[in-house]
């Protein structure tokens, strides 16, 4: 582990990976020399796409949204995992099956994409995917949730359950940071288990630091010689190590070079600044 110049270290690569926020941008806008960062690779024809946990935007929007912070980046550059529903749903058993979706109006047209009938939460469901921590009321949906997967479960009907997003918080910029739809799912988890014990259901998550969003990079870059650029040791880097790739580690988010230097995810690169 050591640190490096961006350029030298990107050029080691057939492929780069970039976490959104805390890399590329935070709540505030893009972190500066970011864009410059990717037009750069995009002069050394070295491919790339933003990996992103985000599952709040369809991936047009998010690709609009980007580009309006000054990014060049075209839809098919992004792999989120609010993306990887279709093949979750695919892949399930289940058909058009009743789905109820914490979080945007736009996570919600993700699950439609996928082939899930969306409902509300009163409705008999078949699947929950929990996908952003915005747009409903907090406490009230979980709790209202929580009883109905428990009802659910009372009357024998099985519940699948799906978080596309497992980070547990987000740095919002200026020293701020906020909770995310990882901790939720860890709230739902511990909660069911105290209720059906060690057999209660546990999400399928298909975000970062998990297998299946790094699949989709590897099946669309062709090459195991992919660098992950994230600034977090417990998703970017945790999933870079499992999957079999390298990681350099932005420092501008939740980790420090000291906590890399101490963790078991240790990254190979550190990059301070862009």
């Amino acid at each position: 582990m050591r640190q490096i110049d961006y350029k030298e270290c990107f050029a080691k690569y057939e492929a780069l990976l970039f976490d959104a926020y805390g890399v590329l941008m935070n709540g505030k806008g893009a972190l500066p020399g970011a864009a410059e960062a990717l037009l750069w690779l995009n002069d050394q024809e070295i491919p790339w796409w933003v990996v992103t946990n985000g599952s709040s935007r369809t991936l047009t929007e998010a690709a609009a949204h980007y580009r309006k912070l000054g990014f060049s980046v075209a839809d098919e550059q992004i792999i989120s995992s609010g993306s990887l529903l279709a093949e979750w749903f695919l892949n399930s058993g289940l058909q058009g099956p009743n789905t109820v979706v914490l979080g945007t109006d736009s996570s919600r047209q993700m699950v439609v994409d996928a082939g899930g009938e969306v409902v509300q939460l009163g409705d008999h469901f078949d699947v929950v995917v929990l996908a952003d921590q915005s747009g409903f009321p907090f406490i009230e949906t979980m709790d209202f949730l929580l009883s109905r997967i428990c009802q659910q479960l009372d009357e024998g009907r099985k519940v699948k359950l799906v978080l596309t997003n497992p980070d547990l918080i987000y740095p919002k910029g200026n020293g701020s940071w906020g909770f995310t739809a990882g901790t939720m799912a860890q709230m739902l988890e511990g909660a069911l288990k105290l209720r059906f014990g060690e057999d209660s259901p546990q999400f399928c998550r298909l975000g970062k630091p998990y297998a299946p969003i790094f699949r989709e990079a590897y099946r669309r870059s062709g090459t195991m010689n992919m660098l992950m650029v994230g600034d977090q040791l417990e998703t970017d880097m945790r999933g870079a190590t499992a999957f079999g790739i390298d990681g350099a580690l932005f420092l501008s988010g939740l980790s420090s070079f000291d906590l890399a230097g101490q963790s078991q995810y240790a990254p190979r690169w550190i990059l301070k600044e862009w």
